[in-house]
Parts: structure tokens; C-alpha cells; sequence
């Protein structure tokens, strides 16, 4: 065979495959040993139901996205009557607002971290917040780890006169695997 038909037919087949290439959406499935975990001075607790899709690419954050919802009625303390109580009308009124709710609409790079910003949905009241968060990944597996804090009284749950601490800390941990 020719050299010259070899070495275009090499060309023709490389460069075909270039043209057919298109870059994988970087989707992750979240797996279940997801931990949220909620804190202020007053009260210790978790939320045990929580789904979400995440599409991160640390090289295309134009394209990542977090969707992610909590089922309210998940929460848990270890105290049965304060967690009957954050579930009534007076806290979470899980019955009216049975789902929490965090949509991304933009990512930042922050050195080896990120940041995102996004619309909590929290007792019928939607806010942006911006929350921290690192992602480790290896291979076909990787973890998000994010620690953040808000007031729960701007999105109505207790009062502002009710003596508990207004600030609520939040620690997550989200395994991936893609």
C-alpha cells in the first residue's frame, strides 16, 4: 500500500473522530449516604431523606448545575418532643411546606474551593444564598463537602422573639459516583 494513502487515511479517520467528539455533560448521581446536618446553639439535627441531581465540571462551571431537595419531615434531633416541635406550624410546619428546595444559577472558582449561589426554597419563602463548598473527585467518584449558615427567621421559621438562636448552621456531604 502507498504511504501516501496510508497517512491520509490515518488523518481521515483522526480527524473524523475529532469532528464526532463531543465533551460528556460531567453529571453525577448522588448517592445514598448523603449527610445534612443542621445546627444553631439550641438544636442538633439531620434531615434522613434528601435527592438531587449535580452536573459539575470544575473546568466548565458555565454548565453545572445543583438541584437538590430535602423532604422537611425527614428532620430529626435526638429528642423526640423537639423534633415533633420543628416539624409543627410554629418551625418547619412540615404539613404546608413539605419540601426544601436548592437550585443553582451560578458557581465561582475560589482558588482549590468553589462558591454557589443559588434560591433556597424554605417555608414558602424563596431567598439566593451563597454557600462555600469543595469537590473532591477520583475517578468515577467524588464528593462535595459545603458548610454554610443563614437566618431562619428571614425565611419564617420561629420568630425573631422566641429566644432561639436565629442563625442556622448547615454541614453537607454529598457522595457521587458517576
Amino acid at each position: 500500500m502507498n504511504l501516501r494513502k496510508v497517512n491520509g487515511l490515518t488523518l481521515l479517520l483522526i480527524g473524523g473522530a475529532f469532528s464526532f467528539y463531543m465533551p460528556q455533560e460531567a453529571s453525577w448521581k448522588v448517592q445514598k449516604k448523603v449527610q445534612v446536618t443542621f445546627s444553631n446553639n439550641d438544636v442538633l439535627g439531620e434531615f434522613n431523606n434528601f435527592k438531587g441531581t449535580v452536573v459539575f465540571d470544575s473546568r466548565n462551571l458555565s454548565k453545572s448545575s445543583f438541584n437538590f431537595e430535602i423532604d422537611a419531615a425527614s428532620a430529626a434531633t435526638e429528642n423526640a418532643m423537639q423534633t415533633n416541635h420543628l416539624k409543627n406550624s410554629d418551625w418547619l410546619h412540615v404539613e404546608k411546606y413539605p419540601v426544601i428546595r436548592f437550585v443553582s444559577n451560578s458557581f465561582t472558582p475560589l482558588g482549590k474551593s468553589f462558591e454557589v449561589k443559588g434560591i433556597l426554597s424554605l417555608h414558602g419563602v424563596e431567598k439566593e444564598i451563597t454557600a462555600p463548598f469543595e469537590f473532591s473527585e477520583d475517578g468515577k467518584k467524588a464528593t462535595i463537602k459545603s458548610s454554610f449558615s443563614f437566618n431562619r427567621v428571614a425565611f419564617g421559621v420561629g420568630s425573631a422573639t422566641d429566644g432561639v438562636d436565629q442563625t442556622m448552621h448547615v454541614d453537607v456531604s454529598l457522595p457521587l459516583k458517576k
